[in-house]
């Protein structure tokens, strides 16, 4: 696989740079970066870091501490238009420009050669375990962090951070549920122990008491359901083979026991009490309908037998017209039928006949009304609630305390439908023998008219009694469904009626068994994946560290020549990894005992492991002031060994950020046979930093040739580069003969302390010596731009860039 390397990079209103930032030139095997701190050498690492990752370890850390300070941190805070970064690569033989760019609420999209698209589309998939930029505030992260963070950064460093995910989102989940349990869960552990009390008073089930009493309770629906049955038959005195056959044995079990402390029969509301109440108000409706209706007959029949005659005579009148020949009587046989007298005989016939079908109507209103009667006294009856015998309400008594408000309340309520009970009964009788009466009396007007003035006194007292009965009922109702929760629970504080209610709520409960069962062993079967994910990981890591630790140590030995005291080995461990060092053969722990120094160079060697892996997509390495906190020996030991090391053996395309101006300018010494560019934060300004390229001698001098020929800006330009390099030249020269960096008092130094520097180089003339301070001295004026300054023309600017092409040439710079 060809490695990716990075050809350029546009960083557009990113962290410290703004929108006005030109493109940076990427092309080559070694770039370096110098400048002051704060002029935005982080935010090219960080840069580089979002584009590929989509964020970075800083703002990673930073969200764990407060995201409210951290966020919008990747916008540069002068923004007004996109934030983006673009880099133009090689990549498996094809050069891309991939692009990311921030969205609203800080999410990003990507973008391949100017298409909205996925890395992955390319063959790109970053991870952990290859990551390419180093920077020196997360040296130590691996070092001062616990045992298990410092495992888990390992472990991602090996390539095993999908496995180390995997545990971590399974622990997470097992702890949420676990801390807090789903609320059927909850409610199931509040219900089981509410039973606990009465189950540890049992022998059968006093050890399940006591497991549902840990914390957190601790169920088995196998072993828990098998006790509660063996308790429920213990208490039953049965052999119920299963719960539901249990349950039957302990309620009858219970009633038997409750019945000798109070027997409630004569009390309890029947279970289907609404549907035998909507049935008796039905037929109580029926029969005060019917009753009205038969007095309405009666009153058609007193009607109809004013007007009726013997039913003898009617007979003999019918047969006699029948027999009737014109107005001739078949009696007489003399003309006495006139027409008008047989009409007369037709009606007497008739209104007869109307009196017997009222009659008729009168018998089947009193067949009705006596049924509905009968049915009432049964509805009634199918009301239950026949009220307390005197023993009863003298034991009942006894069970309460004196003055208590709820017997008393119940007690009233009680005696007021035994009386509306009882009264309705009564009238339902008086009813009913009034009906016997009206069949007999019916022939005798007199006795009717009694009977009727019963009947609608009968039909206005159960109008109101029925009303009151509906009323006491109800209020019966309600009240002993209050009145019965406080005699269960005097009733329930009888011991044996204690433990059947324990044993019997407890197997109602199956489902909350079973719930909290399978809940405890969901944790206990997530624990197991856990402890198997582990043993992987503690596997992969040994296997990995036996030869990955190696190369480790070998980076950190490079970084520590011949050091008696230092790193040792990496030692796997479950959930944590131990840093072990050496003192003169003495093991030790690596965490607080070596040096910062040493630390830091564990740290690099650790992640140069993890950036250095054959399987990464990344060509280039990024070390953002990788020496900042080494002494010179080590620093050197970095910049003459490791790097070329990643140059070489590697093939890294190395790009170094760094504050201090000698690194730069040793590596560059060191590396003048590869192709390596240097770059110079000279300022920063609110557009963002000012990048100038420091190139090489033959390139700066072509510069200046080309610019002395142009206009006055041109002209201008050419002296101010004369100075600038002649300043170059004198550093350069430094370094190649003396193969040392310019001292850091220098770093930042004017031309006169520079001319004075040369004067101490091997070799370096007097002559030479004042002719670059001649050259120094005709540009300092367009360098610092004076007062009436003439910009020279080409004859004047000529001389000084001879003398300084001829040095370069003399010294081979």
């Amino acid at each position: 696989m060809t490695q990716m390397r990075l050809r350029e990079l546009s960083i557009h209103n990113f962290r410290g740079f703004g929108s006005s930032s030109s493109p940076i030139n990427f092309d080559g095997d070694l770039l370096l970066f110098f400048g002051p701190n704060g002029f935005g050498k982080t935010s090219i690492s960080e840069a580089i870091e979002w584009l590929f990752y989509g964020s970075t370890k800083r703002r990673e850390r930073g969200d764990k501490n407060s995201k409210r300070e951290h966020a919008d941190s990747y916008k540069n805070v002068h923004a007004i238009d996109d934030v983006y970064v673009e880099a133009t690569v090689s990549y498996q033989g094809n050069d891309y420009k991939l692009r990311r760019k921030l969205e609203a609420n800080e999410t990003s999209i990507t973008f391949v050669d100017g298409i909205p698209a996925l890395f992955a589309s390319i063959g790109l998939s970053p991870v952990e375990a290859v990551y390419p930029i180093i920077a020196q505030n997360g040296l130590q992260s691996i070092i001062h962090s616990s045992p298990k963070d410092r495992r888990d950064a390992v472990c991602a460093a090996l390539g095993l951070d999908e496995l180390v995910d995997l545990k971590s989102s399974l622990e997470s989940a097992r702890s949420s549920l676990q801390r807090t349990p789903p609320n059927t869960v909850i409610l199931a552990r509040k219900e089981l122990s509410g039973f606990v009390s009465g189950l540890a008073q049992i022998d059968e089930t006093r050890d399940l008491a006591k497991r549902w009493q840990q914390s957190p309770m601790q169920v088995s629906s196998t072993t828990d359901i098998k006790t509660l049955l063996a308790a429920a038959n213990a208490l039953s005195k049965t052999q119920s083979p299963d719960v539901e056959n249990a349950l039957i044995a302990l309620r009858t079990k219970r009633q038997s026991i409750a019945n000798n402390v109070l027997n409630t029969s004569t009390v309890k509301p029947l279970q289907n009490y609404e549907q035998s109440f909507s049935q008796y108000r039905d037929t109580a409706s029926k029969l005060q309908v019917e009753l009205l209706n038969t007095i309405g007959k009666i009153q058609e029949v007193l009607k109809a037998s004013v007007k009726a005659f013997n039913i003898a005579l009617l007979n003999f009148w019918r047969m006699g017209l029948g027999f009737a020949s014109d107005e001739i009587c078949p009696l007489c046989e003399q003309d006495t039928l006139t027409k008008s007298k047989q009409e007369e005989l037709n009606g007497r016939i008739k209104a007869s006949s109307e009196a017997t079908a009222a009659h008729s109507a009168l018998n089947s209103s009193i067949s009705s009304l006596s049924t509905l009667t009968t049915r009432l006294i049964s509805d009634i009856g199918r009301l239950g609630i026949n009220g307390l015998t005197p023993d009863e309400r003298t034991k009942l008594v006894s069970l309460f305390p004196s003055q208590s408000l709820a017997l008393q309340d119940f007690l009233i309520v009680h005696d007021d439908w035994v009386n509306a009970k009882s009264t309705i009964n009564s009238l339902l009788e008086q009813i009913t023998n009034s009906l016997t009466d009206l069949a007999v009396a019916v022939t005798d007007p007199q006795r009717v008219l009694t009977v009727v003035e019963s009947l609608n006194s009968f039909n206005l007292q159960f109008e109101t009694t029925s009303s009151t009965v509906n009323t006491a009922y109800k209020t019966y109702i309600n009240s002993w469904l209050q009145f019965d929760l406080v005699l269960q629970e005097i009733i329930a504080s009888d011991t044996e009626i204690a433990k059947i209610d324990s044993v019997g709520k407890s197997l109602k409960n199956i489902n909350y068994i079973k719930l909290i069962t399978r809940y405890n062993q969901l944790l206990v079967d997530t624990q197991n994946i856990i402890r198997q994910v582990e043993s992987k990981i503690l596997a992969e890591q040994t296997s990995l560290l036996d030869e990955r630790g190696t190369i480790v140590k070998d980076l950190y030995d490079r970084l520590n020549i011949g050091a008696q005291v230092g790193f040792h080995k990496m030692e796997p461990g479950n959930d944590n990894l131990k840093l072990h060092a050496s003192s003169f053969g003495k093991i030790m722990h690596a965490a607080s005992m070596l040096s910062e120094c040493q630390l830091n160079c564990l740290g690099l060697a650790t992640f140069l492991m993890r950036a250095n892996s054959n399987v990464s997509p990344f060509g280039f390495i990024v070390l953002d002031d990788p020496v900042q906190s080494m002494d010179d020996a080590h620093a050197e030991s970095f910049m003459s060994d490791i790097v070329p090391h990643l140059l070489d053996d590697h093939n890294k395309q190395v790009i170094i950020l760094s504050h201090a101006k000698k690194i730069s300018e040793r590596l560059n010494a060191l590396n003048q046979h590869r192709s390596t560019r240097v770059y110079h934060f000279e300022k920063y300004e609110q557009t963002g930093p000012i990048l100038t390229e420091q190139v090489e001698m033959a390139q700066k001098l072509s510069q200046i040739k080309d610019a002395m020929k142009g206009n006055e800006d041109n002209r201008k330009f050419a002296v101010d580069r004369i100075r600038v390099l002649a300043e170059a030249l004198i550093r350069r020269l430094y370094e190649k003969v003396n193969s040392a960096p310019v001292p850091s008092t220098l770093d930042t130094s004017s031309a006169k302390p520079l001319l004075a520097l040369f004067q101490s180089i091997p070799g370096t003339t007097q002559q030479e010596h004042a002719g670059l301070k001649d050259t120094i001295s005709f540009a300092d004026p367009a360098h610092h731009t004076q007062v009436g300054y003439a910009t020279p023309v080409q004859q004047q600017i000529s001389p000084h860039v001879s003398r300084l092409e001829t040095m370069i040439k003399k010294y081979d710079l």
